[in-house]
């Protein structure tokens, strides 16, 4: 932004790039029930956030419980 101020159009290599790329070329945006676009976050994967959330929590009550 501070060299050449704001683009016109969006760079194929950002997400909305991408997603603008996938809508334009007609590209499929799952592939057996998995994202290939960015940006896209598959529903099995919020599974590992919550795994990650309920470690760190274990891990806080063990810690305090010593």
């Amino acid at each position: 932004m501070l060299l050449d101020g704001r683009q016109s159009q969006l760079s194929r290599y950002t997400i909305k790039g991408q997603k603008q790329l996938y809508r334009e070329q007609n590209l499929p945006e799952k592939q057996e029930g998995w994202y290939l676009i960015p940006g896209k976050v598959d529903k099995v994967s919020w599974l590992l956030i919550v795994f990650f959330v309920t470690t760190l929590g274990a891990l806080y009550l063990l810690t305090v419980s010593i």
